[in-house]
């Protein structure tokens, strides 16, 4: 954490910026975003449940450890190198700390630099044990690399396994996978919508900055479950809110095998 912080710190320092009012307007509050990505993974490492109240405590636990730990070394910059430019202006001033940034963390969607970790993106849980990713040229059937490690492990790992999971969508009605393992691989689609808010809320606890978070919503989802996502949200101190109601974009950049099959047989019939 002290050296993602000195190392974003920098960054601002060497970036070159197309005008000058925009290294000034950034050089005012110099903030900047430490967070996590890979948590889905992380849960499942320790066999933990995504959607379980100890990896709730856990989330808080992590986030309020890089927040003190960001804050600390922030701190210490600013001893070295001054504090951020308004800082006169702002409440960390009126309480009488002197910080370098006047933001240290935040949770980013982190998509391209998960696919470079090879690892879940940033705090959402897996989409599915096996699903298909749309590109501009091609459709990738995609398995959690973690599920296809632990099941040759484990002893249970078939191809065919693997094309009835990606089939299913998910572990429930697959009877070859131990129950231990059906508890711990949670996808978007087994957690209800109070479970990914949650998630959400737990890591605002700690969050300067906003956090990002799909509220993934099922297809029957209503206008009313909408606004109480957006309502409690706002109530629990959250930033920013993101809901997507499954199937409600024709472009779904993720999408379960099962539903692709169920589209192309309704298409197929309608001609």
């Amino acid at each position: 954490t002290r050296d993602a912080v000195h190392m974003l710190d920098n960054a601002i320092d060497i970036c070159e910026y197309p005008l000058p009012q925009m290294k000034e307007a950034i050089e005012k509050t110099r903030r900047i975003g430490v967070g996590v990505i890979g948590w889905a993974d992380a849960l499942i490492e320790l066999g933990l449940p995504y959607n379980g109240q100890d990896a709730l405590k856990l989330a808080e636990k992590l986030m309020k450890f890089i927040s003190n730990e960001a804050s600390e070394e922030s701190a210490k910059l600013a001893r070295k190198r001054g504090t951020f430019g308004d800082f006169k202006k702002s409440t960390q001033s009126k309480k009488g700390e002197r910080v370098r940034n006047a933001s240290c963390t935040t949770i980013m969607a982190a998509g391209p630099a998960s696919m470079i970790a090879d690892c879940s993106l940033g705090i959402e849980p897996h989409f599915a044990i096996s699903y298909v990713k749309h590109t501009p040229t091609s459709e990738i059937l995609e398995v959690i690399p973690l599920f296809e490690d632990i099941a040759r492990k484990e002893g249970f790992h078939s191809e065919e396994l693997m094309r009835k999971i990606a089939l299913a969508g998910n572990l429930n009605d697959i009877p070859e996978v131990p129950d231990k393992w059906k508890k711990v691989f949670v996808t978007a689609a087994d957690c209800s919508i109070n479970d990914h808010l949650a998630v959400q809320i737990a890591f605002q606890r700690y969050t300067d900055n906003g956090v990002s978070k799909t509220i993934n919503l099922p297809p029957t989802a209503t206008i009313y479950e909408v606004e109480d996502v957006y309502k409690k949200a706002y109530e629990a101190g959250c930033r920013s809110v993101h809901v997507y109601r499954e199937g409600s974009s024709p472009n779904q950049l993720m999408t379960s095998v099962k539903r692709i099959m169920r589209k192309r047989k309704k298409s197929r019939y309608s001609r």
